[in-house]
């Protein structure tokens, strides 16, 4: 009972604390308490400096009864002007968010991207090259465009957790599609695409069952076979350890299903190696925010792939 009641009390403290951080650290507020600060600053000086006293400024304009309640207004302006400033200072110290607002910078390089492969393919078509079908089939950069916009993925989550130990290499992140996923059979597997950062080669599992009990515990194949988009982890102790050093210290796990429709294409890990976030609703919201453009940039690969293909078989078929 005692520790429930402490809970509540937490959870209670940590929403007034994130909507003082929200509200009061808004520029406007932000202005008029450094204002005040800043006009105290500068009078105690010239005071010292000239003997100029606001206090008998105001006893010359006004009578002295409504003086008194005058300045007795503008000390609790003061008061309350330097203790928000002090929990101001406490906030920037300690936030209660770990993630910064940044801009998503990297969608607008993957988009472009996107929108130039997207008009060589349309060169092709318009030229009337010969076999432009098959062409289409190798100007498409899967491997490279999954890379490029995971790099973008994991560049935007080191620029927007403000964690102060939390480094380049206390993230990983992997990419796996589904061999087969351009048919409609049964998913058995998840194949190797790409991770990142690409120069640490201890991807220990290239291949991750869907079925059977080799690969149950590990989360990418639970948040599939519970037919989730998305899975969410604070707190990894069921984590499934493997061989690699990599998952003996893993804090944080969030996991996106890639599909068309119901069809699963693949699987994105997204993995912290460094304690950032205190809740799964923290680091869900980190998730929704900042990383499902990410999310579909990937999936409009998969997508694109199984178009490609697709139309190339319809047209095989009608020719022969």
């Amino acid at each position: 009972m005692f520790m429930e009641k402490l809970r509540e009390l937490e959870q209670w403290f940590g929403k007034c604390y994130r909507r003082f951080e929200e509200r009061g650290a808004g520029p406007k507020h932000t202005l008029l308490i450094n204002g005040v600060l800043l006009a105290i600053g500068v009078y105690i000086p010239i005071k010292k400096l000239t003997g100029f006293s606001f206090a008998e400024w105001l006893s010359n304009i006004f009578n002295p009864s409504f003086t008194k309640y005058v300045l007795w207004l503008i000390l609790g302006v003061i008061i309350y002007a330097s203790v928000i400033r002090l929990l101001l200072l406490v906030v920037e110290v300690w936030p209660s968010t770990p993630v910064a607002k940044i801009e998503l910078e990297g969608i607008a390089a993957c988009v472009l991207r996107v929108n130039k492969e997207i008009e060589t393919h349309m060169d092709m078509i318009t030229s009337g090259v010969n076999g432009v079908l098959p062409s289409l089939l190798n100007a498409h950069r899967f491997e490279l465009n999954i890379g490029l916009v995971t790099e973008g993925m994991a560049e935007h989550i080191l620029s927007c957790v403000k964690a102060k130990q939390f480094r380049k290499r206390d993230l990983f992140i992997s990419v796996y599609e589904i061999p087969e996923f351009r048919t409609p059979v049964v998913r058995t597997e998840l194949t190797y695409v790409t991770h990142y950062p690409e120069n640490r080669s201890n991807i220990t599992t290239r291949g991750i069952a869907l079925q059977g009990n080799n690969h149950a515990d590990f989360y990418c194949v639970r948040c599939i076979r519970e037919g989730l988009t998305c899975f969410i982890r604070s707190n990894c102790h069921d984590y499934a350890k493997g061989k690699g050093k990599r998952k003996k210290s893993i804090k944080h796990f969030i996991g996106f299903s890639l599909k068309a429709n119901d069809t699963l294409l693949g699987f994105i890990n997204v993995e912290f190696h460094e304690k950032c976030f205190d809740s799964d609703e923290d680091l869900e919201a980190f998730a929704v925010t900042n990383l499902m453009a990410y999310k579909f940039l990937i999936e409009y690969q998969f997508l694109k792939r199984r178009f490609f293909r697709t139309v190339h078989a319809k047209i095989n078929e009608q020719s022969s």
